[in-house]
């Protein structure tokens, strides 16, 4: 399955703003985090968008 960035952000945006409880240190983190797993979807499917 593949996810933009944009798709992804706006995703984690909304759940942000839904719960209000995370910190910016925290929502920081996060999309770190996500956008680690992006690339990683991105390399198995070989529909890199945005090259390293």
């Amino acid at each position: 399955m593949y996810l933009s960035r944009a798709l992804l952000t706006v995703i984690l945006l909304t759940q942000t703003a839904q719960a209000n409880v995370l910190s910016r240190q925290e929502l920081s983190q996060k999309v770190e985090e996500l956008s680690g797993r992006v690339d990683q979807l991105e390399k198995e499917s070989g529909e890199t968008q945005h090259p390293a």
